[in-house]
């Protein structure tokens, strides 16, 4: 006799004809076929844990015996990630930027970083501000990108205090 962890190794290794086979019998008068979904019903009736009763017989788990799902854990917040920053530091970075572009027009994202003291990350943002509002202008894609000051640029550098 085979145990029921035999057993299902064994039915897992059956291809899908051998399994019809398996439960139609090969004794049997020709009868229709089953179809695939209900030999898969079969096999996961055969495949499906059992619970032993209080005499040491196995019986079928109930279906509610299933393990109840955990909560996830929230996840932690980056150590890393940096608070956002405050709309007087985005316009001090802003006038930084348009006075820089001012002195050295046509420089990439890196000169400027290197230069200002800041990480190109931390230009990212007002510089993609400075050209939706059209007081920068860029050429070029990706690291090749350079940007220059609009005249609207140009205006608002000079009303900015120089940094």
């Amino acid at each position: 006799m085979l145990t029921i962890d035999q057993q299902r190794a064994a039915l897992k290794k059956l291809s899908q004809n051998e399994l019809i086979d398996l439960l139609i019998g090969e004794d049997t008068a020709p009868a229709p076929r089953p179809t695939w979904n209900a030999v898969a019903k079969e096999a996961k009736d055969l495949l499906r844990p059992r619970a032993k009763t209080n005499e040491g017989e196995r019986a079928s788990a109930p279906a509610s015996a299933a393990a109840p799902k955990t909560a996830r854990a929230p996840r932690k917040p980056s150590a890393t990630k940096k608070p956002k920053r405050s709309p007087d530091e985005l316009a001090g970075l802003k006038a930084t930027l348009t006075s820089f572009l001012r002195k050295n027009p046509g420089v990439g994202v890196e000169s400027i970083a290197k230069d200002t003291g800041y990480t190109t990350k931390e230009l990212t943002l007002p510089l993609k501000a400075l050209v939706k509002s059209k007081q920068v202008k860029h050429t070029g894609t990706k690291r090749a990108t350079k940007y220059t000051l609009t005249a609207n640029g140009m205006s608002a550098a000079a009303a900015a205090p120089a940094n």
